[in-house]
C-alpha cells in the first residue's frame, strides 16, 4: 500500500473515533441504569419507563440536531462541525458525570446528544469526501464499525 493509502486510513481511523464515542455511550448506558450504585443515587430510575427515557434522551436530541448538521457543515466546514459537535458533546458528558440529581443527568444527556448529532452526521460525510473512489466503501464503513464494535464490547464488559 502506498503512503497516501496509509494516510487516508490513519485520518479515517481518527475521524471514526466519533463512532467509538457514540458506541461507548450506547453500549454502556443501558447496563448502567440497572446497577445498584446508580439506583441508590437516582432512585427514580427504578421505573423501566424512566430508564428508557434516559437512554432515549441522547438519541432524541442527536436526531433533531442531525437535521441541521448538513447546513452547518456547508457553512462552517465538515471539520469545524465535527470539532464543535465534539466540544458540545464533551460538555454534556461532563455534566452527566457530575450529576447529583435526575434533571442534571437528563440535561447532560440532551446536551451530549446535540453534539453527537452534529459530529456523527458530519463525520460520515467527511469520510466519504476524503476517500479516493477505490477505498470509499472501506473507509465509509469504518465509522459504523467503530460504533458497533464498541457497543458490543462496552455492553458486554459493563454487563459482566
Amino acid at each position: 500500500m502506498d503512503e497516501a493509502g496509509l494516510s487516508i486510513y490513519g485520518i479515517s481511523a481518527f475521524v471514526s473515533l466519533a463512532g467509538l464515542f457514540f458506541g461507548m455511550d450506547t453500549g454502556s448506558i443501558g447496563p448502567i441504569t440497572v446497577m445498584p450504585r446508580f439506583l441508590e443515587t437516582f432512585k427514580e430510575f427504578r421505573s423501566h419507563a424512566i430508564q428508557g427515557l434516559l437512554v432515549a434522551t441522547i438519541l432524541i436530541s442527536a436526531s433533531v440536531t442531525s437535521f441541521f448538521s448538513g447546513w452547518m457543515s456547508d457553512k462552517l466546514s465538515r471539520k469545524r462541525t465535527i470539532m464543535i459537535g465534539s466540544f458540545i458533546s464533551s460538555l454534556g458528558s461532563a455534566l452527566e458525570a457530575a450529576s447529583v440529581h435526575t434533571a442534571m443527568l437528563i440535561v447532560g444527556r440532551l446536551i451530549a446528544g446535540v453534539g453527537e448529532g452534529m459530529f456523527l452526521s458530519a463525520a460520515g460525510v467527511y469520510l466519504i469526501e476524503i476517500s479516493p473512489p477505490k477505498l470509499r466503501g472501506r473507509i465509509s464503513t469504518m465509522l459504523q464499525l467503530f460504533s458497533a464494535l464498541v457497543v458490543h464490547l462496552d455492553g458486554s464488559s459493563v454487563a459482566g
